[in-house]
């Protein structure tokens, strides 16, 4: 091909628009022509390939490939992976021989799994002897899971380093009474009933108002391969406030009775003959004072609670 070319005075080197490749193709005298392109973008190398049809000009297949590495590592695998899929095979079947593969990954300890067999052994990890061919690996560690696939040739020493994503899951939501608007981390997703999709696994906060409603909130933990679905009972403002108002009473209640203890030791405390008595019921009265205390403050929350609800309804 190069002596008729060179006869027909013509270059190859920059040949590679599809009317360029035509035009070879005419002058070699053949039915169909590959041509391509590589280009690099940092440690990336895109092969793009096509067959172009020399009588009509039309691309019959167009397949591309990238290749992170060293110029040497495309040259011997992504160049064979470009050439099995423009022919029509997508991926390596089978090929005679081992190689090695030493395997990283962020976050470390990451459990291996290689052709749907478990190692025993984690991250990072060197595997001799791993026959020739295609393979998938999974790599987990508690919430990050990730699946790839590598091609190994014979002989060859591989190094693979993974970033392990955490795993993702759906959640949905529902309400009663419906149409409330719903807040996932501070962020609103819309309205119930609603599926939010593609959420990262582990704890969540959950928001959930309504105008005339109390809102809720609530932290969830969010599992993969699970049925994440939530329904929140929400209260209407007055039921809520007297919910409230009903929690005072009590507290009410509990603090005149934890007053009177107090009381009581104390006075107790002052009726004893010796020292030692009353220093016993003097200290008893103090402690008492703890639970009371508490409760004054509980109620001061309660009662905080009912008004802000009453400025923001």
């Amino acid at each position: 091909m190069e002596e008729i070319l060179n006869e027909q005075g013509f270059q190859q080197s920059g040949c590679t628009s599809d009317e360029c490749v035509v035009e070879v193709g005419k002058i070699i005298g053949v039915k169909q022509m590959i041509g391509g392109s590589i280009s690099k973008i940092g440690n990336i190398f895109s092969v793009s390939a096509r067959i172009v049809d020399v009588e009509t000009g039309e691309i019959i297949k167009i397949v591309t490939y990238d290749y992170e590495g060293k110029i040497g590592g495309l040259l011997r695998e992504g160049m064979y992976q470009v050439a099995l899929q423009i022919i029509g095979k997508e991926t390596i079947k089978s090929l005679r021989g081992t190689g090695s593969v030493y395997i990283t990954s962020i976050p470390s300890e990451a459990n291996v799994v290689i052709d749907d067999q478990k190692l025993d052994r984690v991250t990072p990890i060197s595997i001799e002897g791993l026959s020739a061919g295609e393979h998938k690996i999974i790599l987990t560690k508690n919430h990050y899971y990730l699946e790839k696939s590598f091609s190994l040739f014979p002989l060859e020493a591989k190094r693979l380093h993974y970033e392990l994503p955490i795993k993702r899951t759906n959640i949905s939501i529902s309400s009663v009474p419906d149409s409330a608007e719903v807040l996932i981390d501070q962020t609103r997703v819309g309205i119930t009933p609603i599926t939010v999709t593609d959420l990262e696994i582990g704890k969540h906060l959950i928001q959930i108002t309504k105008k005339g409603y109390s809102p809720k909130q609530e932290y969830i933990n969010l599992l993969s391969d699970f049925n994440n679905q939530y329904t929140f009972q929400l209260k209407s403002v007055s039921s809520y406030i007297q919910e409230l108002e009903q929690k005072i009473t009590k507290f009410k209640r509990l603090q005149t009775l934890s007053i009177s203890m107090t009381a009581s030791f104390l006075l107790t405390g002052l009726s004893q003959s010796t020292k030692q008595k009353a220093i016993v019921y003097y200290y008893i009265s103090y402690v008492s004072l703890a639970p009371t205390l508490f409760i004054h403050f509980k109620i001061a929350d309660l009662s905080k609670e009912i008004k802000t609800i009453q400025i923001n309804d």
